[in-house]
């Protein structure tokens, strides 16, 4: 929970801009989603065919969570990656823009970050998931409930942080709302999702 600080301590170097950290944070809700799509495919009470129906449904219903939010994101903040001179936020078709353009939202100075949430995501998922034997007591409710504490936080944030950047420009206050509820969300979810209670019936029941 505490490198979600990290962002904000970035922002006030002045190494990043509040768009920045909120891209960033959008393309840990993607990472996110890959991990939980593994997360299907590894559930040790799911048959195949199971996992792969749950596994699609998931991968759309989450998935235009996160392509709506990315709309949102662009026709407030702009591109992250948009060279100088391109159409200012707002500005429209953010979807089209991206398929042909990918490095629109993944500039390069965003990758560190990107790779950095995919291990950190990836050494949890091994330790308490595959090792730890979280994947015992997975089932259709859990899998599908997991990934949308994010996605519950993206979306009040819409709503309170985008009203805050383009009715009041005062995207420093948009920030720390940002960095509020993500943090509370994600103490939270840890405690719940590893409580080693859950784990030892899990364990139990498998034999």
């Amino acid at each position: 929970m505490l490198a979600n600080l990290l962002p904000l301590g970035l922002v006030f170097a002045g190494v990043w801009d509040v768009a920045d950290v909120v891209f960033c944070y959008w393309l840990e809700n993607l990472v996110i989603g890959c991990y939980n799509l593994l997360r299907i495919a590894a559930a040790h009470s799911l048959g195949a065919e199971e996992k792969l129906g749950l596994g699609l449904f998931f991968a759309a219903h989450y998935g235009i969570f996160c392509l709506g939010h990315m709309v949102f994101l662009v026709d407030v903040f702009g591109f992250p990656g948009a060279p100088s001179g391109w159409p200012a936020p707002g500005g429209g078709f953010a979807l089209f823009d991206a398929i042909a353009m990918p490095e629109l939202l993944f500039p390069p100075r965003l990758w560190w970050p990107l790779l950095a949430l995919a291990a950190s995501h990836g050494l949890s998922f091994v330790t308490h998931y595959l090792i730890g034997g979280e994947r015992l007591a997975a089932n259709n409710k859990t899998l599908m409930g997991r990934p949308y504490g994010r996605v519950v936080v993206m979306h009040l944030w819409l709503f309170v942080g985008g009203f805050l950047v383009k009715e009041w420009n005062a995207p420093m206050a948009a920030l720390l709302a940002l960095v509020a509820l993500k943090t509370l969300i994600d103490a939270g979810s840890h405690a719940y999702l590893h409580r080693p209670r859950a784990l030892a019936q899990a364990r139990a029941r498998t034999g």
